[in-house]
């Protein structure tokens, strides 16, 4: 009769502890349920991100680290209160951005110093001429393949000359146009480049910027234009792979981008801020320093270093700075 109280005892007891399991799982699924919809968690994963991990970790058994054989080089050119960013893969070569209008002729230069003879991918990461102002005179001095634009609301499309000017350059050297999509890759002759934004649509200019990440053996870079924290939540909550070696401030170092909650995801090795010398906005801003500081990861800025060049194998990874 013992024995059967306590066979009773326990099948309580394992009814009792699985009712407490299905009830958490419960709870969780309604917080997703709810995240998802309101994103009021950049801790708390919503679907989307659990759907992309699941199947990450259903890939990850044929996932394997493309190995590369030669070099890459990643340059943060120093183009004053603007963003211009040339990567080097085997041959191939992509440019983020090219300064203000004023700086066209300097990012030629550049470009052709490097042994620049073709652009395999150009990317105006948005309309604002301290990003896309060089663009065009770069396109007319250098044979472009592509372009990545982001898609733009109609009520934002804007009419400024500097726009016009580069959409007149890809018209006139047939240079084939490729609205940014988050998830797309398209592959160098060694790495790749994915599209990592805008990961929604928004009323700022600022925050329809096109992300980037490069993707070279181990090593990754990280470039996310001019996007505001609300761009940079809903980054979150694509659950892409957002991890990078090297991070290249969002906005130039500005307190109102570059959010805590990004920067954990990134956990990048080294930041670098592009920004002009005593420029009139004070980026990159002490708040951005402090975040920066907080995580240990070494900080680069072009204001007092000028150009910056890293070079990596696919693992190992070193930069030089022109100034100091």
């Amino acid at each position: 009769m013992a024995k059967h109280r306590r066979k009773t005892r326990q099948k309580k007891k394992i009814g009792s502890i699985f009712a407490t399991f299905l009830a958490m799982v419960l709870a969780f699924a309604i917080l997703v349920t709810l995240n998802s919809a309101l994103h009021f968690s950049s801790d708390l994963p919503s679907w989307q991100q659990i759907r992309t991990e699941f199947e990450s970790y259903l890939k990850d058994g044929e996932k394997q680290i493309q190995s590369v054989s030669g070099t890459a080089k990643v340059h943060f050119i120093d183009v004053g209160q603007g963003q211009c960013t040339l990567i080097q893969a085997d041959g191939s070569n992509v440019l983020i951005d090219a300064g203000e209008n004023d700086q066209g002729e300097k990012v030629v230069s550049y470009l052709q110093s490097q042994g620049v003879t073709q652009i395999d991918y150009a990317v105006g990461s948005h309309p604002h001429s301290d990003h896309i102002g060089g663009m065009d005179v770069v396109i007319d001095a250098i044979p472009t393949k592509r372009i990545i634009l982001p898609e733009l609301p109609s009520d934002l499309v804007p009419t400024t000359k500097t726009y016009l000017d580069l959409l007149d350059a890809v018209e006139r050297n047939g240079v084939q146009v490729i609205p940014a999509k988050v998830g797309e890759e398209y592959a160098l002759n060694g790495g790749s480049i994915r599209v990592l934004g805008p990961a929604g649509e928004f009323n700022d200019l600022n925050s329809m910027s096109v992300g980037i990440k490069f993707t070279y053996g181990e090593r990754s870079f990280l470039t996310t234009g001019d996007m505001e924290q609300e761009a940079e939540e809903a980054l979150l909550q694509t659950g892409e792979d957002l991890s990078a070696d090297v991070y290249a401030l969002g906005h130039h170092g500005s307190k109102t981008s570059n959010s805590m909650d990004l920067l954990r995801k990134v956990q990048a090795e080294y930041y670098i801020a592009q920004a002009g010398y005593r420029n009139e906005y004070g980026h990159p801003h002490e708040e951005v320093l402090e975040r920066v500081k907080k995580l240990g990861g070494t900080f680069l800025r072009s204001d007092q270093d000028g150009t910056v060049v890293f070079t990596t194998d696919g693992k190992n990874l070193e930069y030089t700075k022109e100034k100091g």
